[in-house]
């Protein structure tokens, strides 16, 4: 049985594998444990810090039959004395947890969408894959949606690469890593010491000469291809931003004297490395390294320089390494000179290219924390409704406009308004012809609600990235039913030309003749009977007289 947790989080963290040899009921329990996890302050804690490991042989039990396995050289063994003796697995189990509150929770989510991260102040350049698959040609632009240092692909042909084709780069949407919104990589296949390819920047980009003395933060996604092999990939870089060192103030070395000032890359090991000229090259090369990397699965790589506290951390997947670089401040370079991903540089040429991919990519001129990085998602609870639709509206009206702010870029919609089962009159308003919109990059939206009818509604209006959605806010009004005008009845005027009436005066509503009988029938029914009446009239009295009699009785 081997136990070795050296290449992970801070060195193995303390692990140890405890086993407890329980003769009674014929068991070997096998678990690991860290007495220093439980030891440490809380607020270090991260989310690799667990008390108690339980995954796949890290926590487990083997049968065994003591006294039949021991029985050559001990024939008299036997079972344990006390059959209800209480397990040690369990008692350490409540030694080690007692008081330990545990790191605190993870509140990261899945993104909705491209559009769903943190904005970073400070961006220098965030190159995103998005919205392409496929070869990456000669034709393809990789955006940097931050400024204008687009990445291209440098032909094959132009360089020492050995069999490089076009081919050997894609553009890949399929397998990402989670918490990246971008939802895109670029893979890079076959590589090897003398096989690579490699995405450049311009040679008049602004990055290539952006100062970053006064601290940084470089992010990335990356993954190690699953047919990763160390003999033909050790050492190989993904991120670099090319140079020559020998041509700077840095002492000579006996390693990398000629490569770039700065690069992230994976050892012999699969350990990260990231190394990189401070301020003061006169100091030599800081390197940061990580624990063992597993190939075929993502990480999220930050490296973050930090002037007030002389230090440059990486963090992978959130957790900060064990060996980091101190007395670092900024990052010297060679002016002129590109960032390019895909492969390393030295003496003044590509060499030894990524075999795996590589995520969305960005570069700030500062330090930040982690709620800025790109794991992080957009605040969509900044909504808010400044103009709406509000209490008793006239009768008749048949929309609504509301207005308010937003987060730039988001979507607002107005999901559908309630209408009360008791709004008899009231129908299910209908959705405008788009009834969503986009926060505009002032943080406005306007929206408008049509088909409305009388009734009252609360509209929940709701801000979005793509499937992820905030809490909804409301806007409750109401519009007045059209007013019905009251039943008439034809037999209570009294003929003096304000209602149908019974008395001799000729109104310009009663009738001469006294009163029509109530029937049920509406008045515009009479109103007809009458005209027909007088037009019978003109062609014969006799037949206006049977009419008019028939009308009475």
């Amino acid at each position: 049985m081997l136990i070795d947790y050296q290449m992970a989080y801070e060195g193995g963290d303390g692990y140890l594998g405890l086993l407890e040899f329980d003769l009674t009921n014929g068991q070997i329990n096998a678990q690991t444990a860290s007495p220093w996890v439980v030891s440490k302050p809380q607020e270090t804690l991260t989310s690799y810090d667990q008390p108690f490991l339980e995954g796949p042989q890290q926590q487990y039990s083997i049968a065994i039959d003591f006294a039949e396995r021991f029985a050559g050289f001990s024939s008299d063994f036997g079972t344990g004395t006390t059959p209800d003796e209480p397990s040690l697995t369990q008692r350490a189990r409540e030694i080690l947890l007692t008081g330990f509150d545990g790191p605190d929770p993870i509140d990261t989510e899945l993104p909705g969408d491209e559009r769903d991260y943190v904005e970073a102040l400070g961006t220098v350049a965030h190159w995103r894959f998005n919205g392409m698959d496929g070869v990456v040609d000669a034709g393809i632009v990789v955006p940097d949606v931050a400024g204008d240092n687009d990445l291209r692909r440098v032909d094959p042909t132009t360089t020492n690469a050995v069999g490089a084709e076009w081919a050997d780069v894609t553009i890949e949407s399929e397998d990402v890593h989670g918490f990246s919104s971008d939802g895109a990589a670029v893979c890079f296949a076959d590589s090897s010491g003398s096989r690579y390819s490699y995405l450049t920047t311009a040679p008049d980009a602004a990055i290539n000469d952006v100062d970053l003395t006064d601290g940084y933060t470089i992010e990335t996604f990356v993954k190690l291809d699953a047919n990763w092999d160390a003999s033909q990939n050790g050492w190989s870089k993904a991120l670099v931003r090319t140079g020559n060192r020998s041509q700077t103030n840095m002492p000579p070395s006996q390693w990398d004297y000629t490569a770039s000032p700065t690069a992230l890359g994976i050892s012999n090991l699969r350990e990260f490395q990231y190394s990189t000229l401070s301020n003061d090259a006169t100091k030599g090369d800081r390197v940061n390294w990580s624990g063992e990397i597993m190939t075929d699965s993502w990480s999220h790589v930050a490296i973050v320089n930090d002037p007030e506290t002389q230090t440059t951390t990486m963090y992978v997947d959130g957790a900060p390494v064990l060996r980091n670089a101190v007395d670092a401040v900024g990052m010297t370079w060679n002016e002129g000179m590109p960032w390019i991903l895909g492969a390393d540089w030295v003496d003044n040429a590509a060499r030894n290219g990524w075999n795996g991919c590589i995520g969305e990519t960005r570069v700030i001129d500062r330090a930040t924390t982690p709620d800025e990085w790109l794991t992080q998602r957009a605040d969509l609870e900044g909504l808010t409704i400044s103009s709406a639709p509000t209490g008793m509206l006239p009768a008749g009206t048949e929309s609504g406009d509301f207005s308010g702010t937003g987060l730039p870029g988001a979507d607002v919609r107005i999901t559908a308004p309630s209408v009360p089962a008791t709004a008899a009159t009231a129908v299910a308003p209908k959705m405008a012809a788009d009834p969503v919109t986009t926060v505009d990059e002032n943080g406005r939206w306007t929206l408008t609600l049509t088909g409305l009818a009388a009734g009252s509604y609360e509209a929940q209006i709701t801000q979005a990235l793509g499937s992820r959605m905030a809490a909804p806010v409301s806007a409750r009004f109401e519009i007045a039913a059209e007013a019905t005008p009251p039943p008439t009845d034809p037999g209570s005027g009294n003929g003096n030309g304000s209602e149908p009436g019974t008395g001799s005066g000729a109104g310009s509503d009663g009738h001469a003749e006294g009163t029509l009988p109530a029937t049920g029938l509406d008045q515009a029914f009479w109103t007809t009977m009458l005209a027909l009446g007088s037009a019978l009239l003109v062609a014969g009295g006799v037949i206006a007289v049977r009419a008019r009699r028939r009308l009475r009785g």
